[in-house]
């Protein structure tokens, strides 16, 4: 990714490190910052997002020595007042942030999750509970429960002047555009703007020359968690939702 798409890093510290990295490659977090001079906000959203992986393994010691180096050279530019000053010595057990963590400030800093699909931010979900998108096409005018990530949405009027809604959601096999009419935009429409990933039940219209099909919505819910009671038999989510 580009390093001026990352939040608070701007346009004039890239070409400040593409300058210095054609002369010699930085060999050092310590060699980076004495050449570089980050600010500490472009510093730490540089580091959340993975910028900087390639000196430490880990991103939390990278952290510690950015702070440790900031602290005793005098050489630390901005605030970060989130932060406690740091100790002399590295904390006795350093945790790294783990794949959710990193997954989340990727969305944060870059806007969507560089390094894995968008739903690994949701670990909960049950999704033996739902049918896979990709085999929608199978059940033509069957009621199906689905689940997926919104991925783009756009309100319509109807002919008799009244909004509806349009969503298209993404599961991991594909995605589907679903049609929130009138009276389920009514009903449903305040949890469609609340949600980032929803339960849909509905029935799946094909188009009329056979060339793919829509989700006429008929209840959206809050997608189901695991149970946590260990085995259990897979529901069947071809069901009328009424």
């Amino acid at each position: 990714m580009p390093l001026a798409v990352i939040r608070d890093v701007g346009d004039a510290l890239p070409r400040r490190i593409v300058q210095e990295r054609n002369l010699r490659p930085f060999d050092s977090l310590i060699d980076f910052l004495e050449r570089v001079g980050p600010d500490a906000g472009a510093m730490g959203s540089l580091l959340r997002a993975g910028a900087l992986d390639g000196f430490q393994p880990s991103r939390t010691r990278l952290f510690w020595d950015w702070r440790r180096y900031g602290t005793f050279q005098g050489k630390l530019k901005g605030e970060l007042p989130m932060f406690a000053p740091p100790p002399k010595a590295l904390p006795g057990q350093l945790e790294e942030p783990g794949r959710i963590q990193k997954l989340r400030d990727e969305m944060e800093l870059l806007g969507f999750t560089a390094s894995g699909h968008p739903l690994d931010l949701y670990p909960e979900i049950d999704w033996n509970r739902y049918i896979p998108i990709a085999e929608l096409g199978q059940h033509p005018g069957r009621w199906v429960r689905i689940c997926g990530l919104i991925v783009a949405e756009r309100s319509h009027r109807q002919s008799d002047g009244r909004f509806m809604k349009f969503l298209t959601l993404a599961d991991r096999t594909g995605m589907v555009e679903t049609e929130l009419f009138a009276d389920a935009y009514h009903r449903w429409g305040a949890v469609t703007a609340r949600q980032p990933v929803l339960e849909i039940s509905g029935r799946v219209e094909p188009f009329a020359n056979g060339n793919g099909f829509t989700l006429e919505t008929k209840k959206v819910e809050i997608s189901q968690p695991f149970s946590g009671k260990g085995w259990r038999e897979k529901p069947n989510p071809l069901r009328n939702p009424a």
